[in-house]
C-alpha cells in the first residue's frame, strides 16, 4: 500500500507528533509498504526531496508569521492534489496540513485518517477557540478514522464539539523501540543515597506545555544527591544552557539526541522527570518506561493514565512547588530497593507497546477506511 503521511513538522524536528509519524513511517517501510511524507518547513525557500531509511520526505516552504505552528503552504496543498497515494494519514489536527489533507481527501475521494496529537497549549488558546468549532470540526468530518493517543485526548476533543460521530474512533498510544526494551538495568539497592540519583528529561524546552520553568526551579532547589541530564531543544534552550553553566556538577545539557545516543541517555539514567502542564500521551513516557525508568510526573490526566502512583513512578500534585518534586526524587534517591521495584513495574507497564503492534493496527484501519470509501 502507498501511504501519504501528512504533518506540519517531521524528523529530525523533535516533538511527540513528529516522533510518532517518523516511527510509524519506519515501521510501515519495514512491513513492505511505500511511504511519502508531506511536511512543511518555515526555513526553506524551495521544496526539497530526500530519502532516508526508505521514506520519501518532501518538505515545502511555509509561512508562520505568528509562530503558531499553523505553517500555511500553497506548495504542500498543490503536492497533495497530485499525490499518487492510497491513503492520506494526517498527524496533528491544529495545523494547516491537516486542513489541506482533508480538502484533498474530499475532492479526490482518498481515504483519510487523522491522528490528532492534541496539544492545546496556553499560547494558542485564541487560535484553538476560533479553530476547533469551525475549521477543526470540518477537518475531522472528512476523516473515516480518528485516532488519538489517549482517552483523555478524545475527551478533550469531545468538549471542543469537533468529533465526527460517523468516524471510527480508536486509541493508539505511542510505543517504544525494541532497543529500549532491551536495556539491561542494574540498581545497587545497597547504596541508600550514597550515589547521586541520575534524573533525565527529554522533550521540547518550553514553558506553557512542558513546564521547563518548573524544571529550572527544581534544579535550583536541589543538592548533590541529584544530577540532571536534559535532552531537547526549544524556546528555553538558552535558559537551560545558562543553568548547565551555573551548575556544571549537577546539570548536563545534551542537546538533541537521536537513535543510539538517545538510547544511551535512557540507559545511563535512574529516573525520568516530566513536569508538564498539559499532555495527551507523551511518547517519552513510553520510552522511559520501556527502558526501566520510573517516571516522576505532574498529576495531570494524561500522565495519570499511564503512571500509577507508588507502582511505576510518582505523581506530583501542587506541581508549581519545587519542594514537592524534590521530595519525590529524594524518596527514590534514598530508597534504591523502591527504585528497583518501580523499574520492574515500569517495564511491565509497556511490555506490549511496540511499533510493530502500532503498525499492524494502522494497517487494519487503512483497509477499513478504504472499504468505506471504495466498498472493497
Amino acid at each position: 500500500m502507498h501511504i501519504g503521511i501528512v504533518t506540519s513538522f517531521f524528523y529530525p524536528r523533535i516533538g511527540g507528533a513528529e516522533n510518532y509519524a517518523y516511527k510509524l513511517s519506519i515501521g510501515l517501510i519495514k512491513a513492505g509498504h511505500t511511504v511519502d511524507v508531506f511536511t512543511t518547513d518555515t526555513l526553506i525557500k524551495q521544496p526539497t526531496n530526500e530519502i532516508f531509511e526508505g521514506i520519501k520526505v518532501r518538505r515545502f516552504p511555509s509561512w508562520d508569521p505568528i509562530g503558531s505552528g499553523w505553517c500555511c503552504s500553497p506548495a504542500l496543498n498543490s503536492a497533495l492534489e497530485n499525490a499518487d497515494v492510497d491513503i492520506l494519514h494526517c498527524h496533528k489536527i491544529d495545523c494547516y496540513p491537516a486542513v489541506a489533507a482533508a480538502r484533498v481527501s474530499r475532492i479526490r475521494k482518498i481515504p483519510l485518517l487523522i491522528t490528532t496529537h492534541l496539544g492545546l497549549t496556553a499560547n494558542r488558546k485564541l487560535l484553538h477557540h476560533l479553530y476547533f468549532p469551525t475549521v477543526g470540526r470540518w477537518t475531522l468530518q472528512q476523516a473515516k478514522v480518528i485516532c488519538a493517543v489517549s482517552t483523555d485526548e478524545i475527551a478533550r476533543l469531545s468538549k471542543l464539539h469537533c468529533l465526527n460521530p460517523a468516524a471510527q474512533i480508536e486509541i493508539i498510544p505511542s510505543a517504544a523501540d525494541d532497543t529500549l526494551h532491551q536495556i539491561v538495568r542494574t540498581i545497587d539497592i545497597g547504596s541508600h543515597g550514597s550515589n547521586p540519583l541520575r534524573v533525565l528529561f527529554v522533550g521540547r524546552l518550553e514553558r506553557s506545555q512542558k513546564g521547563i520553568d518548573r524544571l529550572e526551579y527544581i534544579i535550583n532547589s536541589s543538592d548533590e544527591r541529584l544530577i540532571f541530564t536534559i535532552v531537547g531543544d526549544g524556546d528555553e534552550k538558552e535558559r537551560i544552557i545558562k543553568l548547565a553553566n551555573r551548575f556544571p556538577q549537577k546539570v548536563h545539557y545534551a542537546g538533541i539526541l537521536h537513535n543510539k545516543q538517545l538510547v544511551d541517555a535512557y540507559a545511563s539514567s535512574d529516573v525520568f522527570i516530566i513536569p508538564s502542564r498539559l499532555e495527551s500521551y507523551p511518547c517519552v513516557i513510553a520510552e522511559a518506561l520501556a527502558a526501566g525508568l520510573p517516571v516522576i510526573g505532574s498529576d495531570i490526566p494524561a500522565i495519570r493514565s499511564i503512571i500509577s502512583h507508588g507502582i511505576n513512578g510518582l505523581l506530583v500534585n501542587e506541581a508549581d512547588n519545587p519542594e514537592k518534586w524534590l521530595s519525590s526524587l529524594l524518596t527514590l534517591a534514598e530508597n534504591r530497593l523502591l527504585l528497583s521495584d518501580f523499574s520492574v513495574c515500569a517495564r511491565d507497564t509497556v511490555s506490549h507497546y511496540t511499533w510493530d503492534s502500532v503498525v499492524n493496527k494502522y494497517m487494519e484501519l487503512y483497509l477499513f477506511a478504504r472499504k468505506i470509501v471504495y466498498g472493497n
